[in-house]
């Protein structure tokens, strides 16, 4: 989970780590990652320290370390668990516990958080079933209210472009291939060009981010 609000607090004491964060957020967000082997195609300098991931924003101007669920340190088999799979007394009673429901206000908010922070800090691999599930409907309704109350400046294709590929430590050419010829990607980079839905495609592909951050 990323918080709106956090990025928007930090930005106000550090104006110049607002479009960096938007970028990282944006890219992380869409980012459908199962190891931290599929971390490095997209930010190549992340490194992990236990459940943590630490990524460099902007050029060593400021890291941001966050807890990235679903993803391990090795490469395990990936087990979903649905409602049905539970415990539902032991669920029952975290939910009893937790009270979850639509988040209304900034106090609501901060209790939840709260919760949400207790859990992360027991670890991915130390939460029961239950615990798991209640994370991921905690966490689904904080981002709803602060996607609502916090919304982020939308980020131009062309700008997350030149983003990942700072990121991934990458030069202009190594997109060739992917719109189809050197020139259009100086084009795009330059604005002087959009990006077609097959080329996000083959961009979206590359980096590993999702396909709605370059259209």
């Amino acid at each position: 989970m990323i918080s709106r609000r956090a990025i928007r607090s930090f930005a106000e004491r550090r104006p110049e780590a607002l479009e960096p964060l938007l970028l990282w957020a944006s890219a992380t967000e869409s980012a459908d990652w199962r190891s931290p082997a599929d971390v490095r195609l997209t930010f190549n300098t992340a490194y992990f320290v236990g459940e943590l991931t630490v990524f460099d924003v902007g050029r060593n101007k400021g890291r941001v370390i966050v807890f990235v669920q679903g993803i391990r340190q090795e490469s395990v088999e990936e087990k979903s668990t649905s409602i049905i799979d539970l415990d539902t007394r032991r669920y029952g009673r975290l939910l009893a516990k937790a009270l979850p429901g639509v988040i209304k206000s900034e106090g609501e908010n901060d209790r939840v958080l709260g919760i949400v922070e207790d859990l992360m800090a027991k670890g991915e691999g130390n939460l029961t079933p239950e615990e798991g599930a209640l994370l991921e409907l905690l966490v689904d309704l904080t981002h709803d209210f602060e996607e609502q109350h916090y919304p982020l400046p939308a980020v131009p294709p062309r700008g997350m472009v030149a983003f990942l590929l700072e990121q991934r430590g990458l030069k202009p050419s190594a997109l060739w291939q992917v719109p189809g010829s050197r020139g259009r990607v100086s084009e795009i980079l330059a604005g002087k060009r959009g990006i077609s839905k097959e080329q996000a495609k083959r961009l979206a592909a590359f980096f590993r981010v999702g396909v709605e951050l370059f259209i």
